[in-house]
């Protein structure tokens, strides 16, 4: 079976509703990376319900539920390549880019690593550094954030069509007539208030289409983050 086989399977499967969950379980199975040590990253370990209890996964259950659903439709694919391919499709349903996420992903069900996920009210600096430590740029730190424009997982939603994968994130972070409590978290409106990051969240603000071809790209190599 090949990728887009699963991601047909999937797509049958979840609804739009399911979207942001879905995308941010990925995230999270993939950002407990570290290059320096290479540990933690892609396991599908995130389905755990040891390391769904922990504070920073709070509202993932569900996500973890249908992932679990979605593995009995799909027994001869690894959990980390549902997940994986579960939030390429995600996006997709939602209007966003189209993702091609290779499978092969091994999974390993201990806990990864405590701690090294990014905090909601992170300031730019410490963003900087998680996001480093995974390995990804101070722009795929930016392009990652916009992933919010689907709302989170816990029902904050940031803007309100929600369900819709476009640049409204950016838009919005820089429009001034907007309160600032709008379902923000502090790590999102760090992004305008450090010039390094202001910079990308401008550019994808103006195109669209510059956003989703960095997406795809960034969210491929998210997918792989610990994969080999």
């Amino acid at each position: 079976m090949n990728e887009q086989d699963v991601k047909k399977i999937i797509k049958e499967n979840i609804e739009k509703k399911n979207a942001p969950g879905l995308v941010r379980l990925a995230f999270h199975d993939s950002g407990t990376f570290c290059k320096n040590t290479n540990s933690g990253g892609v396991s599908g370990s995130i389905t755990n319900p040891s390391e769904l209890g922990r504070e920073e996964n709070d509202g993932l259950k569900k996500s973890a539920d249908l992932i679990i659903l979605l593995k009995s439709k799909l027994p001869s694919i690894t959990v980390p390549d549902i997940i994986a391919v579960a939030g390429a499709a995600a996006i997709e349903i939602c209007g966003g880019p189209i993702i091609n996420v290779s499978l092969g992903r091994k999974e390993s069900f201990d806990d990864a690593p405590k701690a090294r996920l990014p905090d909601e009210n992170d300031g730019s600096e410490k963003l900087k550094k998680t996001f480093d430590r995974m390995g990804f740029t101070t722009k795929e730190l930016v392009v990652l954030s916009g992933a919010h424009t689907l709302g989170d997982a816990r029902d904050k939603a940031f803007t309100d069509d929600r369900l819709t994968f476009n640049n409204n994130y950016y838009k919005n972070l820089l429009n001034k007539n907007l309160p600032s409590h709008l379902g923000r978290f502090k790590s999102d409106e760090v992004l305008t208030k450090d010039d390094e990051l202001l910079q990308y969240v401008e550019q994808y603000a103006k195109n669209q289409n510059l956003f989703f071809e960095d997406f795809k790209n960034t969210y491929i190599k998210m997918t792989q983050l610990g994969f080999s």
